[in-house]
């Protein structure tokens, strides 16, 4: 954990163009490792993603671990969807009539059949504290992995009151067996929580991995 009780001044965030565009999921189920899966459906289906545009990227599944939500607990287990689940993707705005478009279609997760249908689009909003559940750790423990992190945003320029690395998982992408952890956050400047939200930290933010939502407060 890194903890940071110096002051800073909060000033008022930035103006940027990246936002989110939530999408309504209509299906039964997805695999446990629906992030490689939905990730590797994008970049066969949609043109957007096989481009590779660096800031395009799908955020998370909202709703996930609650409000109808269940998970198994094996590998093999499936996912099961309600109908509040929603698939959020977080882009330029220049780009969110292409990706409305390209993006309103029957996606093939890994088997399952996954429909999107775009609901709304919104900004960004800076939240003091934020939260990934999986961010790429190719460190050997915790310790170096916080480090890592602490220079990633050090030469950023972001200045953070606390850090706190989570739970280690495995996961399955581009057919590589990845470790990641899960990582809070908490910022002392409104443009820095904005920074985060849209360029993510690390490797895999098109698979969904170290990108960052508002989560509440550490303390």
């Amino acid at each position: 954990m890194y903890w940071n009780d110096d002051e800073e001044n909060d000033q008022a965030s930035q103006k940027e163009d990246v936002i989110e565009l939530v999408f309504q999921m209509q299906g039964l189920t997805l695999p446990q490792n629906y992030l490689g899966a939905i990730s590797s459906a994008l970049h066969q289906q949609v043109e957007l993603w096989q481009n590779n545009h660096p800031l395009a990227f799908y955020v998370h599944i909202a709703g996930e671990e609650g409000n109808g939500w269940y998970r198994g607990s094996s590998d093999d287990d499936l996912i099961y969807l309600s109908r509040r689940n929603t698939l959020v993707f977080r882009a330029p705005e220049a780009l969110s009539r292409e990706i409305e478009k390209e993006l309103n279609i029957i996606l093939n997760v890994d088997g399952h059949l996954l429909g999107l249908r775009h609901k709304h689009n919104k900004s960004i909003k800076p939240a003091p504290t934020l939260y990934s559940r999986y961010v790429i750790c190719t460190e050997d423990n915790e310790a170096q992995f916080v480090e890592t992190i602490a220079q990633q945003l050090n030469i950023r320029d972001i200045k953070i009151k606390k850090l706190l690395c989570g739970k280690q998982r495995s996961l399955t992408l581009n057919n590589q067996k990845m470790q990641t952890r899960s990582l809070m956050l908490e910022f002392f400047r409104k443009e820095d929580s904005i920074s985060i939200q849209q360029k993510g930290i690390g490797d895999f933010q098109k698979s969904g991995c170290g990108v960052f939502v508002p989560h509440k407060s550490v303390k």
